[in-house]
Formats: C-alpha cells, structure tokens, sequence
C-alpha cells in the first residue's frame, strides 16, 4: 500500500487510525521513505506514547490533533499531571484528563446543589460553567442537539522523540517545524 502512495507522490497524508495501526502504518511510511510535506494524524492514538514507542522513526515530525496536553494554561494542569505521574509512573493521556475533568464538573454541580436529588443535580448541571483541567465546560444546544460542552482541539508534533503542543500560538510551547527535512528527521 505504501509504495503506491510513495509513487504518488502526496503533498499530505492523513491517517485516522488506532495506535497500534497507527504505529505500525508511520513505521513502515518511514521504511520506505514517503515523504509529503505533512503527515498529519487525526485521532488521539497519534498523540499516545504506544504511538511514539512502536513507530520509532516514523512518528517524527508527525503533526496530529491533541484534545489535551501538559502544556495547556488552565487551571490545575499541572498539579494534574504530576500527581498521575507520581501515582501511575506514566504520563497522563487525554482520556485521564477526560475523567478528572468531569470529576472536576460533578464535584461543582454538587456543590451548587441545594438539594442532593437527580432533578436538582440535573438542572445544576446545565449551567455549569466552569474551567477544568480539560478546558471551559459550559453546556450548551446547537445544531439540534442539547447539553453539548464544545471543547478547544489544539495540534501537535513529534519533535525529538517528544509531542509538543504547536498551535494554536496563544497556547504552544514551540514552533511547529516545517518544511519537514525527512531525511534528517528520520536518522
């Protein structure tokens, strides 16, 4: 499959996968030297340290959407972080933030609650609004849909064996690299 899409010579390739697949798919991209402008990753396996442990070279110079990462300026981060690294001896991912953030939002709804009845909490619950370890939760309807929290998604890239958080520039760590030399990335 790779050498046909090394023979067409793509200015961008997008993968939406799981990490195992993703790992082994940017491994043998790298094996057999695609090299588009960008490789682009459109799922949160790209962002998981499977990802970067079982692609090797090949997560290089990755960019992929991140919905959560240690760099983000909101309250309680890093005090998230490293009590999870402390107590589990990995970094957290985005689903671990995913959890402690809706902690963070039942623990407010309980707080606002006059009375500890479903109904109560329910309605406490819709006008939440407040900043978690994950971001801005605020529920809201659109689009026919009800009680919805739109959160920021952000972009990353594998630089030197590391996911950093790239863009949006309010809110990155570093410059994304690009023009990508794959060569050199891949030594």
């Amino acid at each position: 499959m790779w050498l046909k899409v090394k023979d067409a010579g793509p200015d961008l390739v997008y993968m939406i996968s799981h990490v195992k697949d993703a790992s082994i798919l940017m491994r043998q991209a790298a094996e057999v030297d695609i090299a588009p402008h960008l490789f682009l990753g459109g799922t949160p396996a790209f962002t998981h340290r499977y990802f970067k442990e079982n692609s090797g070279k090949g997560s290089a110079m990755v960019f992929t959407m991140i919905l959560w990462h240690p760099a983000l300026p909101y309250p309680g981060v890093q005090e998230y972080f490293h009590k999870f690294f402390d107590r589990f001896g990995v970094e957290p991912e985005y689903h671990g933030a995913q959890a402690y953030a809706a902690a963070q939002v039942m623990v407010d709804a309980l707080k606002r609650s006059r009375f500890f009845q479903p109904e109560e909490i329910r309605l406490t619950l819709t006008t939440a609004n407040l900043m978690t370890v994950l971001g801005p939760v605020q529920f809201t309807s659109y689009k026919k849909m009800s009680r919805q929290n739109k959160l920021p998604a952000y972009v990353g890239q594998w630089i030197d064996g590391t996911l950093k958080l790239v863009w949006p520039p309010a809110v990155a760590e570093q410059t994304p690299v690009f023009p990508i030399d794959w060569k050199k990335a891949r030594e």
